[in-house]
């Protein structure tokens, strides 16, 4: 705040320092080279007045480096938060598919043991052809489902993240996920963050290709540990970063 009413130190343009302030005589102002400030102290008889007070950092700055700082000067979440806050969210998504197995594996178990307790060769023939078109049946039935729940998924992420920054499981392990201007990721950028490990899901139901997706998935949420911003490759997609708000 400048003083432009208020004339400068005696003899023009004085180096910077503290002098006698022009509108209290009992007090003294510290003059920047250029212009008063807003620091006073009090008429000191004996000594200078006390050096102006620096401004306080917070704690949370001076214990992580500007690298790991991310947007608004908050630290960027650790890969075992992150990595714990995941599988919250996956046991949310437990139940179905426990529910999808038993109505699948019941039905199929109960016929097993049918086939086992026959004696003759030919109903054990009819049995076994009879359990394996149903096993071919259940397999679609069960990708079908897989590809439904992760469906579900991609909806449960994109609206917890467009609406509150974080999921169920990011707000238990205190974590935020926002853009480079530090507000929560847009609608799009959301559904893309959502839909990569879908993608995966979706290429892992694919014999042979199955493991390669696997792999994939796995190295796409580790790559954070060696990412100087500790982005997954979810994060570099939709342009979005992982923080842990300080309270």
């Amino acid at each position: 705040m400048s003083y432009p009413s208020m004339p400068p130190p005696p003899g023009g343009l004085p180096p910077a320092g503290w002098y006698l302030d022009p509108t209290m005589p009992n007090q003294q102002r510290y003059w920047d080279g250029v212009q008063w400030t807003d620091n006073i102290a009090p008429q000191y008889r004996f000594g200078p007045p006390p050096p102006v007070t620096p401004p306080i950092t917070p704690a949370y700055a001076t214990a992580a480096t500007p690298s790991l700082l991310g947007p608004g000067g908050v630290p960027y979440a650790s890969f075992l938060r992150r990595f714990s806050g995941l599988v919250i969210d996956g046991l949310i998504f437990v139940p179905f598919a426990l529910i999808i197995g038993v109505i699948f594996a019941v039905p199929l178990f109960t016929k097993i043991s049918n086939c086992l307790e026959l004696t003759s060769q030919s109903e054990m023939e009819r049995c076994l052809t009879s359990l394996t078109d149903q096993v071919v049946a259940d397999t679609g039935f069960i990708t079908a489902a897989s590809i439904l729940i992760g469906l579900v998924q991609v909806a449960y992420f994109t609206i917890c993240l467009r609406v509150w920054g974080r999921s169920i499981g990011g707000l238990a392990v205190g974590i935020r996920c926002v853009t480079a201007s530090g507000t929560n990721p847009s609608w799009s950028k959301s559904f893309v963050r959502a839909l990569i490990p879908f993608g995966f899901s979706i290429l892992g139901l694919i014999p042979l290709i199955g493991v390669f997706a696997f792999v994939a998935q796995v190295l796409a949420y580790v790559s954070m540990l060696w990412s100087p911003k500790r982005q997954t490759w979810m994060d570099r997609a939709a342009g979005t970063f992982v923080v842990k708000p300080v309270k």
